[in-house]
């Protein structure tokens, strides 16, 4: 059976993830329906909302769902990347005859991946659905909770038998090239930033795992060291701390990497390591790229934390730079971006004290040269910029 899975868009941030992964460079093939598909489509499913008054909640302090991220995965035996029927037209249809059933009056763009991870490959539709009727000018109901789930289930049990394709049997995996979860799958298109650094984890531990220097369990803890975790194996178990995550302060920093991904228990990584070919070792990735990706989880994270933390949310404390990148000057742009990224995160958090006085770190008082110590707004930099003939900081180098 094809699997389902919606989620509920119900922030900006949230909608621009999906926005961003939806206009990906990795996607094989993309349509529209009711709108053509162009990298504008999210603007316009916007305006759309705007003009039937959906950009607001329809009951005062609930959450307003957007659109609906719905994915559309065929199972791997089924697809033509392992031989199967399914081509990437044949998904691409199939997406399209599930909304002409579900969502005729709706504005809906899709885009096909191949997904592929050591267990094998499959084509997965992802559908970012509108809220919006177009012909009732109302919003859709139904879609949450067990009720919307088994309707969509029908609908695609309903299809899979027109299109010839294998129904799930109880007690029985979904997939004989792929038995584990779906859910640990498509963990890797996440869209919320509060889980954005468990899936770099997963991604770090893959890559770690498939390092040729890696032969054994002491390897791969020094190596996650590497990149900000430390390992402790207990019970038959392996547990990862992102220490750049408890940096933030944000408590939820011990993962069961097993239970994160199914490649990832202890059994598997032993097996994986015992029966890895001996070869000639080689430097871990890029430096500099690894940095980086710490210091954008560190950010997700914090921002995570400041929302559980509120009064109580600490400066963002950055992992300590190499060696090896001091002097970098992208390095060095990404750590102040990420410090203003932070600060402002931190500014919404702390409420201001009494008087109105401004929160340390946040600047004083006067103009001129004690500026370059302010965490400036965008205006402020583009006024700065266009106002003044000098550059963003009275200290840049020419």
């Amino acid at each position: 059976m094809t699997i389902i899975k919606l989620k509920p868009v119900t922030s900006e941030r949230h909608g621009e993830n999906v926005r961003r992964y939806l206009n990906g460079k990795d996607a094989l093939a993309r349509d529209g329906w009711n709108i053509f598909h162009s990298e504008h489509w999210y603007a316009e499913m916007d305006r759309t909302r705007e003009l039937f008054g959906h950009n607001e909640p329809a009951k005062r302090g609930t959450k307003n769902t957007i659109m609906y991220h719905q994915i559309l995965a065929f199972l791997p035996e089924e697809c033509s990347v392992n031989g199967g029927k399914m081509t990437p037209e044949h998904c691409m249809r199939y997406a399209m005859e599930y909304v002409a059933k579900r969502y005729p009056n709706n504005q809906v763009v899709f885009a096909l991946h191949e997904e592929k991870d050591k267990q094998g490959k499959r084509y997965a539709v992802h559908m970012a659905i509108n809220r919006s009727d177009l012909m009732t000018g109302k919003r859709i109901h139904g879609e949450g909770g067990k009720n919307g789930y088994k309707k969509r289930v029908a609908t695609v049990r309903e299809m899979d038998s027109e299109w010839g394709l294998k129904q799930v049997e109880e007690g029985k995996p979904n997939s004989l090239i792929r038995n584990r979860s779906p859910r640990d799958a498509e963990k890797a298109i996440i869209e919320d930033d509060r889980y954005s650094y468990k899936n770099n984890l997963r991604e770090i531990v893959a890559s770690v795992i498939k390092s040729p220097n890696v032969r054994s369990l002491g390897d791969f803890k020094k190596w996650i060291e590497e990149f900000g975790g430390e390992v402790d194996v207990r019970d038959d178990k392996v547990y990862v701390t992102d220490t750049d995550v408890r940096e933030t302060g944000n408590p939820k920093c011990t993962f069961d990497i097993g239970k994160l991904d199914g490649r990832f228990t202890l059994q598997e990584i032993q097996k994986s390591l015992e029966t890895k070919s001996v070869q000639q070792g080689k430097e871990p990735d890029n430096p500099k790229a690894v940095y980086l990706a710490r210091i954008d989880k560190a950010l997700a994270a914090y921002r995570e934390a400041a929302k559980q933390m509120g009064a109580d949310t600490p400066k963002l404390k950055l992992p300590k730079r190499p060696d090896s990148l001091v002097g970098d000057r992208d390095v060095t742009d990404r750590i102040l971006a990420a410090s203003r990224a932070a600060e402002k995160i931190r500014s919404k958090a702390v409420p201001k004290r009494s008087g109105g006085e401004q929160l340390p770190g946040r600047g004083g008082k006067g103009s001129g040269g004690g500026t370059h110590n302010r965490a400036r707004t965008h205006s402020q930099t583009v006024t700065r910029k266009n106002g003044r003939g000098g550059g963003e900081r009275s200290n840049t180098s020419r």
